[in-house]
């Protein structure tokens, strides 16, 4: 009889079609992975996989094997599920993803609130970019992720739960810092400070110039949102970030906000989950805080 981390391996080796990156998922060593999977092959009594040095493929029974293997660990973890939900008590580990802006100055008061009521859930977070939180969550490394920004995947659940208000700012000593509001023409041939590729807010900000064709003189590129914040204050440009990362400094004066005349910033913000996942309580309970948080009329 197959088992349920058997039958887990042979999935992800299938999805990724390459045994080495399908160990560094599953944190085993590459023959550790290639014997498990001969195992299953010897059990079945047939090929797999067609292994060549850059990539394997499945064969026409790995195919039909993988069917039955996504419909059979889906069942057993609903099962497993099921079970758990007959106790009261959230336990186990939580293991989530959030996006720079979210991560850094949203989810720790979640959490904070979440460890209140199950202090008995272990959690560890991993804070990346939009692109790579939504790529962990695909690889299994996450349980979901939260996320600024459009998600256009059609292999993973994205539910939209929020929206994030977003202003452009300046240093004080920038010289449209004089104005409360400005013109899009006042912003054609600026330097912007922008984050790096794959992270919610630089999409943002790309799509904002394309689509009022804004001539750039030149941009300067942050890791995160403190570079970016760093680099406004110290003059190098303009930059549009979420008002939960500037809030202190607009407050302070140590920045200035840019009122575009007929413009709002504002972008989702999403729930991303692979399709076909089975959420334990303890996700369930962190969505249910997160959302009576951002949303407390709707909880």
């Amino acid at each position: 009889m197959m088992d349920l981390e058997l039958l887990k391996l042979f999935i992800t080796v299938a999805e990724q079609r390459h045994f080495s990156r399908a160990a560094e998922i599953l944190h085993l060593t590459q023959p550790t992975v290639s014997m498990r999977i001969r195992q299953l092959e010897e059990q079945v009594k047939v090929p797999l996989f067609e292994r060549s040095p850059k990539r394997v493929e499945l064969t026409p029974a790995g195919h039909i094997v993988l069917k039955h293997a996504r419909d059979c660990v889906k069942s057993m973890e609903q099962a497993l599920q099921d079970v758990q939900r007959l106790s009261t008590e959230v336990t186990g580990e939580l293991t989530i993803g959030a996006s720079f802006t979210i991560g850094e100055y949203m989810l720790p008061h979640w959490i904070r609130s979440f460890s209140e009521m199950f202090p008995n859930v272990q959690i560890r977070v991993s804070i990346k970019n939009t692109m790579d939180i939504v790529q962990d969550v695909y690889d299994h490394l996450l349980d979901g992720g939260f996320v600024e920004g459009g998600v256009r995947r059609q292999d993973m659940q994205v539910k939209r739960f929020a929206e994030d208000d977003l202003v452009l700012v300046a240093g004080v000593n920038h010289p449209l810092a004089i104005y409360s509001n400005v013109q899009l023409d006042q912003l054609s041939h600026e330097t912007w400070i922008v984050r790096e590729p794959g992270s919610g807010t630089r999409s943002y900000t790309d799509q904002f110039i394309k689509q009022h064709d804004l001539a750039m003189e030149r941009s300067f590129e942050f890791g995160s949102n403190q570079g970016v914040k760093e680099a406004v204050r110290a003059g190098l440009g303009v930059a549009i970030l979420s008002k939960h990362v500037v809030s202190r400094e607009l407050e302070s004066g140590e920045l200035r906000a840019l009122h575009v005349i007929g413009e709002k910033f504002v972008r989702p913000l999403s729930i991303v989950t692979r399709k076909g996942a089975v959420s334990t309580m303890a996700w369930e309970q962190l969505l249910h805080v997160a959302m009576s948080t951002v949303n407390p009329h709707k909880s």
